[in-house]
């Protein structure tokens, strides 16, 4: 072989050499622009998680104070419920004892009169 040939061929050597070295290059920028990307891709998947977390004790937190008014509606409902019944009879007691009144001013009306009469009829 000649010495150009040699030449030519520690040439096309040297270039590939150069060329495979770029690659591995490369190929660690990927590696580790892959990694990176997998590092951010884990840390929004944890602050998802974080956040879903977040939500659930959100919604936890609200399903039991909505728990809470409920049973504070059951109550103040149940407390309205006996006052008006409570007031209900009050009323009807009220009444009743009204119309006593009234029969007892008309009883004592016609008392009043009769003994009137009876005193006019003395004289």
């Amino acid at each position: 072989m000649h010495l150009s040939t040699y030449f030519l061929l520690y040439r096309q050597i040297k270039d590939q050499n150069k060329k495979v070295a770029n690659l591995k290059h490369k190929e660690q920028v990927e590696k580790k622009k892959s990694a990176q990307m997998l590092e951010e891709a884990r840390r929004r998947e944890d602050n998802l998680n974080d956040s879903s977390q977040q939500l659930q004790d959100s919604l936890r937190k609200k399903d039991d104070r909505i728990e809470e008014l409920e049973e504070a509606l059951r109550e103040s409902v149940q407390i309205t419920a006996e006052r008006e019944m409570v007031l209900a009879q009050e009323e009807s007691a009220r009444t009743h004892a009204e119309k006593q009144v009234c029969k007892l001013k008309l009883c004592y009306w016609c008392l009043a009169s009769i003994i009137r009469a009876n005193d006019f009829e003395l004289f």
